[in-house]
């Protein structure tokens, strides 16, 4: 069941700073997001490319490829000028995150943990970053 459906929207904004803060405590982003880092979009197996998104200088994650809505992906992040051993380091079990794409947003949503459950990587980035997400999606 989805985190939307198991908490009360206004029970949502109390609820976002302690949500961002798990969120920053995850692998993934742990490095830390800035300009230059780069987040791939991959398929849950790590073999496909969907697509590249790169961090601006205006801290915009902007996305190379337009993505089918209701994708199921993984999301992996390399922190800027990351070398073999960082890039071998995200792609390792347990450090890419999984999301579905929507059109909604258009957004990713993604799964943290069951306790957790389902984020906006677009609240997510607004939040802990002050990023904006650039994403196209196709119906």
């Amino acid at each position: 069941m989805g985190f939307a459906k198991v908490v009360p929207g206004s029970a949502l904004q109390w609820l976002m700073p302690l949500l961002i803060s798990l969120l920053l405590a995850h692998a993934a982003f742990a490095p830390g997001f800035a300009a230059g880092s780069e987040v791939r979009l991959v398929s849950h197996d790590l073999l496909s490319l969907y697509a590249v998104g790169s961090v601006n200088a205006e801290l915009q994650l902007v996305f190379d490829t337009p993505i089918q809505d209701g994708l199921a992906v993984r999301l992996v992040h390399f922190p800027p000028g990351a070398d073999d051993v960082q890039r071998a380091a995200a792609l390792a079990p347990g450090n890419a995150l999984f999301g579905v794409v929507r059109a909604a947003g258009p957004d990713i949503l993604i799964d943290l943990d069951p306790a957790v459950g389902v984020v906006s990587l677009r609240q997510f980035l607004e939040g802990a970053f002050g990023a904006t997400l650039r994403l196209l999606v196709q119906p």
